[in-house]
């Protein structure tokens, strides 16, 4: 106590705090300097390097080393083609999960009149979660790049009726956090349609137009705080601010960076990105949100030295979202709270944040698939770019094929996961990362619509493309899965469906995406009774092509997208590129 008690004495005497940083910081003699610039020629002079440290290891090479070489390289190829018993190691089985999901139950509820929402009674500890969801039907195209910054902005720059630092202040007095940002719901019923059929086989394809653009805002805090909370939160959405330039110089910055660093840092997660928005409307849309398409513009933006046009354009996204929500636009208002009891006070709060809004979603459509719809023509989707190549400055590539194939309410999106699983666990982690020295891969099936394969890291990422094609004829012609295998795929679907759901979040799979509690059992249902035959089925009629497929239609063809993420190629290679089909950008 004696430290503190002479600290608490030194700071009453007035200055103290502000004569240390001055004597111990501002003017400390004692500092480096440190300047980091790039290099142009790095990348080649990196490759030159390794080029000359292999010719020299080369050279030192006797006949009988190579042999040796040679015959080590079959040994491993050996091994990494055996099989391993599994079967010895303790395990779950298909008897240890439960047949029914587990239920969410919400409440539904009318707020302001006319918008759509829902109640969650859960054991938050005291806590009260308030989220809403605005979608944008008719938003303007040339603003949709910007919409990612002007939600950033919106809990960044403070408002009109409270400069930044009040406002950070207040968020952090009163809230656990305010959050805004867009995103893009994918209808998960999406009409599947049959465009051929020969030799009994359907080829299926699933018709994606429809989804929704929303932007998504919550906010938590104590029940005690919650009219703050509310009232912060309402002047968070209707007050944006952009009187302090250097600060949105600063946030535009800070955005154009992480971007950027994403690159490096998750090149497959943007790749994968890519692939799928040359097949769907909403995934298009989608990636020019938070794909490549947004790491450029962002990087455009960053290099501007007049925000005026910048600052026009934040206003105009407000006023399409916002000012003209507020009763003259198609744009509708949903919200859920979550609390252990939503007070008389708290409804009253919410029917004022939502009176505003004219929601024309009533509580039985609130199916954010139902409130809005895209269409290839609102977006720049080019279902013929099918190889892309983006050469950065990076040393690590990354690569990605999409597939377009079924809605998440259709039987097969559950096998088509199952499939992704067997893949990943039996073929394509070998083939990937085993053989070509990638730091990772393998391939995924969600509920957009999309089967992904991914590699990261990938030292041979044109080659890997190669075995996305094999992965498929792998899984068709060699079945070379046990049943024990398929119950590991199907295990780990159901660990991830049922992994945890903590008390905040409970609700929100229908809330933010329409998923009902009945389809979720279907899902359930169609996974627990899957079988070999319904697994070789889905992948032949969705993912076959080629050789392996029964019936080949153009809409099939047009249905996949390659994208690389790798480093600058040269002339030579960039050529060579081409030549074999792939844009590069």
């Amino acid at each position: 106590m004696q430290y503190v008690d002479e600290l608490e004495a030194k700071v009453k005497q007035g200055g103290f705090f502000e004569k240390l940083i001055e004597d111990q910081l501002l003017n400390n003699p004692h500092r480096l300097t440190f300047v980091v610039s790039g290099d142009a020629n790095y990348a080649a002079e990196q490759a030159q390097l390794e080029a000359d440290k292999l010719a020299r290891s080369q050279a030192k090479l006797t006949s009988e080393d190579q042999a040796k070489i040679y015959d080590d390289g079959l040994v491993l190829q050996k091994l990494q083609d055996q099989k391993e018993s599994l079967a010895v190691l303790p395990t779950l089985t298909m008897a240890d999960v439960p047949p029914k999901t587990e239920v969410f139950p919400l409440t539904e509820k009318t707020f302001g009149g006319s918008t759509a929402g829902f109640i969650a009674k859960q054991p938050t500890n005291g806590l009260t979660y308030v989220r809403g969801a605005l979608t944008l039907p008719d938003f303007p195209k040339d603003l949709l790049p910007y919409l990612p910054l002007y939600a950033s902005a919106l809990t960044w720059m403070g408002t009109t009726k409270r400069d930044r630092e009040k406002y950070a202040l207040e968020v952090a007095r009163y809230t656990g956090g305010i959050d805004v940002s867009p995103s893009v719901v994918v209808n998960p019923n999406g009409t599947a349609k049959t465009y051929s059929e020969n030799n009994n086989c359907s080829i299926i394809r699933s018709d994606f137009n429809k989804g929704s653009l929303d932007v998504f805002f919550s906010a938590v805090s104590l029940n005690g705080n919650i009219p703050r909370a509310i009232e912060l939160l309402e002047d968070t959405l209707r007050n944006p601010s952009y009187a302090d330039r250097d600060h949105l110089r600063n946030l535009i910055a800070r955005e154009a960076s992480s971007l950027s660093n994403s690159v490096a840092d998750a090149g497959h997660n943007l790749a994968m990105k890519f692939a799928a928005a040359q097949l769907t409307a909403p995934m298009a849309l989608s990636e020019q949100l938070s794909g490549m398409t947004q790491v450029e513009f962002m990087e455009q933006v960053a290099a501007q030295t007049d925000l005026d046009d910048v600052i026009a354009k934040l206003v105009q996204i407000h006023e399409a979202v916002i000012v003209n929500s507020t009763g003259r636009s198609s744009n509708t208002l949903r919200l859920l709270v979550t609390a252990e009891d939503v007070s008389v006070e708290t409804e009253g709060l919410l029917h004022s944040l939502a009176g505003p809004f004219s929601s024309q979603a009533t509580v039985s459509s609130i199916s954010p698939s139902s409130t809005a719809a895209l269409s290839p023509n609102n977006i720049n989707n080019n279902n013929n770019n099918n190889k892309t190549y983006f050469g950065l400055p990076v040393q690590v590539n990354f690569s990605s094929k999409a597939i377009r194939t079924v809605p998440l309410a259709h039987p097969d999106s559950v096998l088509l996961q199952i499939a992704a699983r067997l893949m990943t666990n039996s073929f394509l982690h070998k083939e990937i990362r085993e053989k070509n020295g990638a730091y990772g891969g393998g391939a995924s099936a969600g509920g957009d619509g999309v089967f992904s394969f991914y590699s990261y890291r990938d030292p041979s990422s044109l080659k890997t493309v190669s075995v996305y094609d094999e992965a498929v004829h792998w899984f068709l012609r060699k079945g070379a899965f046990s049943d024990h295998e398929i119950d590991e795929a199907k295990l780990a679907v159901f660990g991830r469906i049922d992994a945890p759901v903590s008390p905040s979040d409970r609700g929100l799979t229908r809330f933010k995406f329409g998923i009902t509690d009945e389809q979720r059992q279907q899902r359930r249902d169609v996974l627990r009774a899957a079988t070999r035959a319904d697994l070789v089925r889905s992948v032949e009629q969705h993912l076959a092509t080629g050789a392996d497929a029964q019936a080949q239609t153009q809409a099939q063809e047009q249905a996949q997208a390659s994208v690389v993420l790798g480093t600058k190629p040269s002339d030579e290679f960039a050529a060579e590129l081409k030549e074999k089909g792939w844009t590069v950008r």
